[in-house]
Formats: C-alpha cells, structure tokens, sequence
C-alpha cells in the first residue's frame, strides 16, 4: 500500500476541528490546572528571570505595539461584546469576597480621608482639597489588599 497524503482541510473544516478538541480537552485541562505535578507558584516564581528576559526581548522588537496596533477595530468589538463581557462579569461576581474584604479594609480609611479634609472654598482652596484626598488615599497604597 502506498502512503498518501492527508488532504489539506479547508478553513472552516480546520476551524472547526480545533474549535471541538479545545472542548473536548476542557475537561482535561481543568484537571491539569487543579492537579499540578508542582505548586505553580512556586513554578512561576521560578520562571521570573526567563519571564523577564521574554519581554525585554520582546519590548526591544516592538511585538507589543506592532500586534496591539494589527488589532482591527472589529476584532476588539467582538472580543468585548462576547466572551470579553462574559467574563468580566462572571469574574467580577465570582470575586466579588475579594472587593468586600479590600473595601472593609479601605472603607473606614476612606471615611477618615474625608472628614479631616479642609472645607470647600474657592479654586485654589477645593485644588488643595483634591490634592489633600488624593495624597491621603495615595498613602494607604499596600495597606488595603484584600489578601493580607
């Protein structure tokens, strides 16, 4: 028997092969992310020269901005109106324990900001305002984490 070739798949047809195995091994990927043969923190941390060296490479090419500005504007529009709004929402309500221990956190900071801030006034009295509310949140900056 002689060897033949596999005939080249059309766009559609390939496309839509890929798009089933990324499906079908969904499942397998779940269990992969859950079920690492090492803590992946300590994976990462340990890639973070590698990882640096990537995009400096890649900063000194340009990558970054040539494939930010390929973007076509349609192409932006579909990724935020489909899976773009889709997982910000998701994410956001999924997280939603983190934002409540940051804000419990930052919540009564927030609220001492406010009542030692000068009285309104003129322009040049609410620009020294704003700077004083600015200054006072800019301070509490490593202190909210919703982590720690």
């Amino acid at each position: 028997m002689a060897l033949q070739t596999r005939a080249v798949k059309d766009p559609t047809t390939a496309t839509n092969r890929y798009k089933a195995g990324v499906q079908s091994a969904g499942p397998d990927w779940t269990d992969g992310a859950l079920h690492p043969k090492r803590d992946f923190r300590t994976a990462a941390a340990a890639q973070q020269g590698y990882w640096a060296s990537q995009v400096q490479a890649a900063a000194a090419k340009g990558t970054f901005a040539s494939h930010i500005k390929a973007v076509t504007d349609a192409e932006y529009e579909n990724a935020v109106s489909t899976y773009g709004q889709n997982n910000y929402v998701t994410q956001a309500q999924a997280k939603a324990g983190n934002w409540t221990k940051f804000y419990d956190k930052f919540q009564p900071k927030l609220a001492g900001i406010v009542a030692k801030l000068p009285a309104r006034g003129n322009k040049a009295q609410n620009r020294a305002r704003l700077n004083a509310y600015l200054d006072a949140v800019e301070a509490t900056a490593g202190s909210n984490s919703a982590r720690g």
